[in-house]
């Protein structure tokens, strides 16, 4: 995330994926895991 995002709950897709809202900005934010 960058740096100041806030961010309110936290979740996964159970693969590379992960959800999270934007606390106040109301964006839905998906985040892929890096690969190596």
């Amino acid at each position: 995330m960058p740096a100041g995002t806030g961010i309110s709950g936290l979740e996964s897709d159970g693969g590379d994926r992960f959800f999270c809202g934007g606390g106040d900005s109301g964006t839905l934010r998906a985040v892929r895991r890096p690969r190596p």
